[in-house]
């Protein structure tokens, strides 16, 4: 996602998500986001760049996540692009995990039921607990590229990834380390 900003040029989504966020235009922009995905990864599907197991991930905010249709929104988007719930991944940052809204919690869970995976994105440049991880919804564990890029270069990093992934694999969630 890029806005191309009348004076500034292009922006990148740290630049601007933030305020999309605050007023509320996250919900709008996350849906177009969804549908585009949907769009271009039924059409790699349809012309065979891409085989049945390929999924696209999509970022979603808190905010998308407490709007009571959303479960409803992503199935009819997938409905309409004839794909198959396992064929898209819904991402979440760490900050997710300490919203405690019941209705974020019921979203993740209900995605998950229809085959939708969810991943746990940015993970290990947060502040949540063992506990919070344990209990999520998520499919897959997304370590930052900042807590995976010094792997096997000085050591310091490498005991606590090799625990981060025992932990989660015991969880039975996959692990993927981003920046590799």
């Amino acid at each position: 996602l890029r806005w191309e900003h009348p004076t500034r040029g292009t922006l990148l989504p740290a630049q601007f998500l933030h305020l999309a966020d605050e007023s509320g235009a996250v919900v709008p922009i996350g849906d177009w986001v969804l549908a585009q995905a949907c769009t271009e990864a039924s059409a790699w599907l349809a012309s065979g760049v891409v085989d049945r197991s390929f999924s696209v991930h999509v970022n979603i905010s808190p905010r998308q996540l407490q709007e009571g249709t959303f479960v409803e929104r992503v199935l009819s988007v997938l409905r309409s692009h004839d794909l198959n719930p396992a064929q898209l991944t819904l991402d979440f940052d760490e900050a997710t995990l300490n919203d405690d809204t019941s209705s974020t919690k019921r979203a993740l869970q209900a995605l998950r039921r229809f085959g939708v995976r969810i991943a746990l994105d940015d993970f290990g440049i947060g502040v949540s607990s063992l506990t919070a991880l344990r209990d999520c919804s998520a499919d897959i564990v997304k370590l930052d590229g900042t807590v995976a890029r010094g792997l096997g270069a000085n050591g310091e990093d490498d005991p606590l990834v090799r625990a981060i992934i025992q932990f989660a694999h015991a969880l039975d969630k996959q692990v993927v380390a981003e920046w590799v």
